[in-house]
């Protein structure tokens, strides 16, 4: 089961173009006392408070509430891949309807770290983008009324964005100014 927090729909503060936003609820580094300094979702810290649904039925409530063939979805929360499993499923679900779909996924882990784990190799395959590291104030980027969807998207510039292409990963790098420079090229 996934402990949801709530649903977004035409959000265009979370990713290229206009999205539906998942808020999962719970965040194991937090509960373990260890919150990212300024977090601003301190509600989604405990995933008690949640409502539970399963992968299916996320799914099927994203496809039925976004209009037109295009489905662009953000995970965020708390800790989305803290309900790893159950996030690859919907990924997977939201992937294989008859839509356009553009999944990006937040997380403060750091790719370095998760490239190498298997269990996350079926979330790479499945998303379209992967937005790493710790929310940082001093690094503070967003901005709501950018016309740039990186400041409008990302909290600091010390993150960095992934685009996943099948096998091959290109990770950026953040500028100041939201701009994207091109760091490295991975393979899973």
């Amino acid at each position: 089961m996934i402990s949801l927090f709530d649903v977004v729909y035409d959000v265009n503060t979370s990713g290229p173009g206009s999205r539906t936003e998942v808020f999962f609820a719970g965040c194991s580094k937090a509960m373990s006392g260890k919150h990212c300094k300024h977090c601003f979702n301190t509600k989604l810290w405990d995933i008690k408070n949640g409502k539970k649904t399963t992968a299916h039925e996320l799914s099927e409530h994203i496809l039925n509430n976004t209009i037109g063939d295009v489905c662009n979805v953000t995970f965020c929360g708390g800790e989305p891949t803290d309900q790893l499993t159950n996030l690859i499923t919907t990924c997977k679900l939201l992937k294989n309807s008859n839509r356009k779909t553009n999944i990006l996924v937040y997380t403060y882990h750091n790719m370095d770290k998760l490239i190498n784990k298997p269990d996350y190799r079926d979330l790479f395959l499945n998303i379209d983008l992967l937005v790493d590291g710790p929310y940082d104030e001093r690094y503070r980027i967003y901005d709501n009324k950018s016309n740039n969807w990186v400041k409008r998207s990302i909290g600091s510039f010390n993150q960095r964005i992934y685009k996943m292409n099948h096998h091959v990963i290109t990770q950026y790098a953040i500028d100041k100014n939201g701009n994207l420079k091109f760091n490295r090229k991975l393979v899973i």
